[in-house]
This record gives structure tokens, sequence and C-alpha cells, in this order.
């Protein structure tokens, strides 16, 4: 992969972590590492992750260059200072992905895709 996308995905906190858990596995699956970041307290879902794919699970972004993919769970706990830090000197090849309810401008205007998650 040449140029890695950054990925926002918005909406209900249930559907995302749906979501987060495909994207990690299928990426994984096709041989990236992967690194998964939860900035909320959803402790269960990532044993579980560990438990079934061997993925590195974090709260330090201070790795996160050594990875193909970059998933940021519950980014609402994050500084968007600090976030757009870390866009900005994101590796041309690494894909992020940033879950959250709620994402300033600046953040969207980083993204190269929006999706927002909602339930029928």
């Amino acid at each position: 992969m040449e140029t890695g996308y950054i990925h926002i995905y918005t909406g209900e906190d249930w559907k995302n972590l749906n979501t987060a858990f495909g994207m990690a596995a299928r990426a994984y699956g096709a041989g990236f590492s992967v690194c998964f970041y939860n900035f909320g307290d959803d402790d269960v879902f990532f044993d579980t992750l560990v438990q079934r794919i061997s993925i590195s699970v974090s709260q330090n972004l201070e790795n996160a260059a050594q990875h193909d993919m970059v998933i940021l769970y519950d980014c609402d706990f994050l500084d968007s200072n600090t976030l757009k830090g870390f866009l900005a000197c994101k590796p041309q090849h690494q894909e992020i992905v940033l879950y959250g309810t709620v994402f300033d401008k600046e953040i969207l205007a980083m993204a190269n895709l929006i999706s927002k998650v909602e339930a029928l």
C-alpha cells in the first residue's frame, strides 16, 4: 500500500465497536501489523480481541508509527490537539481509523473518509 487513509467513524458506540473489531480482524488476516488504542473503558472487548487475534492493544501512542494500521477507539477521551498532532505526523503508508462521537472541524478536514454509523 502506497498511501494510507485516515478514516473517521462516528455514531452510536456499540455499532462502532462492531465495525472496529471487524476492521482489525480483516487487516490482521491480510498481513497488516495492527495496533488498537483504547481511550475508553471497554476492557472486556479488548481482552477478547487480544485472545482472538495477535494484535497490539495500548493506550500509549508513542509506538504507533511502527504499525501498518492504527485504530484509535473512543477518541472522545483523547485531547483534540494531541490527536491533530498525531494525524499530522502519520507515516504515508499507514491507515489510521478513528472512532468517536464528536470530532472538531480541523480533524474532520484531515480525513479521507468519514462515516456516520446509525442504528435502523
